[in-house]
């Protein structure tokens, strides 16, 4: 008798060793995609967070009578309920001996350049807050004057060519 395989067993083998690679680099594959698409969608939200916490807490400083919609400071932010891309405001820097609130003497601004949002300090120099950001609106409510609404989007394409999206909202209440 002779030892050895036979053609179909050859065949039959290599059919099955085929149908089990093919379905390991399927898993490996859909693996990936969901690692890279994960990846882009932490690293989103973790954009929109850095950025809403920075100017909400900046925001948090100031007064209503103290926003305004543009760096000379001639257009006071409205209550109309209109979403605007710009804000420009002046920080509370405590009270004096008196009680009286001292104000900054340069405001501070919050705005959309390309997909940075960008805070000029009060000394005018200029800082990218967050990258990769698609919009950025203020809407100061009409109900409660003293709320104003921040929302972030932010979209990128991650290695593989997939786009991701994420968005953030937050208000800010004013105290004074």
């Amino acid at each position: 008798m002779k030892k050895g395989f036979t053609f179909v067993e050859i065949a039959v083998t290599l059919a099955i060793f085929s149908v089990i690679t093919a379905c390991i680099f399927l898993v490996m594959s859909s693996t990936r995609s969901m690692w890279y698409s994960s990846d882009s969608s932490i690293q989103l939200q973790q954009e929109l967070r850095k950025a809403l916490s920075q100017i909400s807490d900046d925001l948090k400083q100031s007064s209503v009578n103290k926003i305004f919609l543009d760096p000379s400071l001639t257009l006071p932010f409205p209550n109309d309920g209109a979403s605007y891309s710009t804000i420009v405001f002046f920080l509370n820097q405590g009270v004096d001996g008196s009680g009286v609130v001292q104000w900054s003497t340069n405001p501070v601004s919050y705005s959309l350049s390309g997909s940075q949002v960008i805070k000029t300090n009060q000394d005018g120099s200029t800082a990218v807050v967050a990258n990769q950001i698609s919009s950025l609106s203020f809407v100061r409510q009409v109900s409660d004057p003293n709320v104003v609404s921040i929302s972030l989007s932010a979209q990128t394409t991650n290695q593989i060519g997939q786009t991701a999206t994420a968005s953030l909202d937050t208000e800010v209440a004013f105290r004074n």
